[in-house]
């Protein structure tokens, strides 16, 4: 499925575009997620501009992969307590799964930080969160998806969907949650372009 907005720019595009269509669980069993890790992973990169999408796409793969492992562990730890010994299984084998296809976007995204590192290149890397759900998050706040019946706006949504990510998963997870999973913002520059403020690099 599609979900079709207006951006900034006023052109109409789909959140199947970018990383943001993964909201969707209905898509398959992890395939196009993995096959997307696998495909940015296998591109060539020769100047700054290519390296630094490439490492940033890939770092956004794995922030989705480990928020999406947060709510498949979580959702299997309350069928197991329910009884519900099968979907406790089936939902920790795709939090496994996700885990790792995040450990093999960490893995691609430390050999491409090298790689560009080996050409002389400034890698310049800032600690940010990501939000796994953003996909989601946005077609609700457009109304593209019932948000509680209809009875909240968009406002309330947020603020409901993070006070309870809080409560389930911040102590769980070292203060992470799959609305605010920790992950890194990359730069990338030649050694005679001046470095912003605000990143720590690497060379």
């Amino acid at each position: 499925m599609n979900i079709y907005y207006q951006a900034s720019d006023g052109n109409i595009k789909s959140l199947g575009d970018n990383e943001l269509a993964h909201y969707n669980h209905n898509h398959d069993a992890l395939g196009r997620f993995a096959g997307s890790v696998g495909s940015v992973s296998s591109r060539v990169s020769s100047s700054p501009k290519q390296y630094k999408k490439q490492l940033n796409k890939l770092n956004a793969l794995s922030a989705y992969g480990r928020g999406r492992a947060m709510e498949q562990e979580y959702k299997s730890g309350k069928a197991r307590s329910k009884g519900d010994v099968n979907t406790a299984a089936k939902k920790a084998k795709k939090a496994k799964t996700y885990r790792e296809i995040a450990a093999k976007a960490d893995s691609a995204e430390r050999r491409i930080v090298k790689e560009a590192v080996a050409k002389n290149y400034n890698v310049g890397m800032k600690q940010v969160r990501r939000n796994s759900k953003k996909g989601k998050d946005i077609a609700a706040s457009l109304g593209l998806v019932p948000i509680y019946g209809g009875v909240i706006g968009a406002g309330g949504y947020n603020l409901a969907v993070r006070a309870k990510d809080n409560h389930i998963y911040k102590q769980r997870y070292n203060g992470e949650t799959p609305r605010s999973v920790s992950g890194t913002k990359y730069s990338v520059y030649k050694n005679d372009e001046k470095k912003k403020k605000g990143s720590v690099y690497r060379y």
